[in-house]
C-alpha cells in the first residue's frame, strides 16, 4: 500500500440533541470506503461541535437518545479549515430541535453550510474530486435557511415534508423548491461544483452516504461498502 497516500477529509458537523443514527450511520458508512489504488481508507473523519476549545480538547455531547460522544474540532476550526474538506456531513435531529435550530440565526452550522456552499471552485488539476455537501433527514431544514435549496428539490424525513415546503416557500416563494419523499435526492451542483445530496429520515442516511461516495469514487465502490454493512442499498430508491 502507498505510504504517500492522503485521505480524504470529511467533517461530521454535531450539535446538543442530534439523532443517533444520523451521525452514526453516515460515520460507519464513509468510515468503511477506500480508496480505489491504494486500498487505504478513503476519508480522515472528524467529529465538530461547539464546545472544543484549546482549554477543554475533550469536549462532549449528547445524542436525543442519551448517547455520550467526544468532539473532535470546533466549529470555529472548521471555518477556518473549509477549504480542505471534501465532504461535509450534517446531522439531523428530532423536529423540536430542528425546529429551534432552524429559526436560530446564529445557529453556527448555519453559517458553515452557507459558507461551504460559496467556496471557490475546486482547480481540476489538483486530482481532487469534487467537494459533496450532505444531508442527513432533517438537516435539510438547515440547507435550507442556509440559502442552499432555491429551485431545487430535496427530501427530509416524510413526516415533515410539510413543513420543509412551507419553510422553502416562506424563503424563496411558493413552488421554488420541490420537496419529494425519498430514500436520497441529488440536490445538484452548485454553481462552484459542489454536490449536494440529502437524505430521507433515519436509516436513510446509509443510502445517502452510498451516494455520496459514488460521487467521490464511483459505484463498484459504494456496492462494496453497502456489502461490508450487511445492507440492502437500492439505488433506484433515490432521486438521482
Amino acid at each position: 500500500m502507498s505510504s504517500t497516500f492522503t485521505p480524504l477529509r470529511a467533517v461530521i458537523l454535531t450539535f446538543d440533541q442530534i439523532d443517533l443514527i444520523d451521525f452514526a450511520g453516515p460515520y460507519e458508512t464513509i468510515y468503511q470506503a477506500r480508496d480505489l489504488a491504494t486500498g487505504n481508507k478513503l476519508f480522515r473523519i472528524e467529529i465538530a461541535g461547539p464546545g472544543l476549545t484549546a482549554a477543554d480538547n475533550a469536549a462532549t455531547m449528547s445524542t436525543y437518545q442519551g448517547l455520550t460522544f467526544k468532539q473532535h474540532i470546533s466549529y470555529s476550526q472548521v471555518l477556518d479549515e473549509l477549504a480542505d474538506i471534501d465532504l461535509l456531513v450534517v446531522s439531523g435531529a428530532n423536529w423540536a430541535t430542528t425546529e429551534k435550530l432552524s429559526q436560530w440565526e446564529e445557529f453556527p452550522v448555519r453559517r458553515i453550510i452557507k459558507e461551504f456552499a460559496a467556496l471557490p471552485s475546486r482547480d481540476a488539476a489538483d486530482g481532487r474530486p469534487p467537494r459533496v455537501l450532505l444531508s442527513i433527514c432533517s438537516a435539510s431544514f438547515f440547507l435550507a435557511v442556509a440559502g442552499v435549496l432555491a429551485n431545487r428539490r430535496v427530501t427530509t424525513h416524510h413526516l415533515i415534508i410539510k413543513e420543509l415546503e412551507d419553510l422553502c416557500a416562506k424563503l424563496y416563494g411558493a413552488g421554488s423548491t420541490e420537496v419529494v419523499r425519498k430514500k436520497f435526492v441529488d440536490v445538484g451542483a452548485l454553481e462552484n461544483g459542489i454536490r449536494v445530496v440529502a437524505s430521507g429520515g433515519l436509516t436513510s442516511g446509509f443510502d445517502a452516504s452510498l451516494y455520496a461516495i459514488e460521487l467521490i469514487t464511483n459505484v463498484k465502490e459504494a456496492e462494496r461498502v453497502s456489502g461490508i454493512l450487511d445492507y440492502r442499498w437500492v439505488r433506484s430508491e433515490g432521486l438521482i
